[in-house]
């Protein structure tokens, strides 16, 4: 996929619902450390049945997305990504 490419699939996942859901799960599991937060990751990552890349990719780009919002937390939000796209 070359830059314009990348630059689109950007834009379509920024704007999709179900990725901004995912954003925002990954945050409040870091955040306020509940274990139920995580499961509404694992919901999200499930309704959708995107593949187990589909999933990587999701994962990562929400991990990204909340840089903007929670620079914070974006260390352990991006190692959370890491260990749930693992499970």
């Amino acid at each position: 996929m070359g830059f314009l490419g990348s630059l689109f699939r950007t834009g379509k996942l920024n704007a999709d619902l179900e990725q901004q859901a995912l954003a925002r799960a990954l945050i409040d599991s870091v955040e306020h450390n509940r274990g139920f937060a995580k499961e509404e990751v694992f919901k999200i990552l499930a309704r959708n049945r995107w593949s187990r890349s589909e999933q990587r990719n999701r994962l990562a780009h929400a991990a990204s997305m909340s840089k903007i919002s929670r620079a914070d937390l974006y260390p352990r939000i991006t190692e959370l990504a890491k260990d749930l796209y693992s499970v």
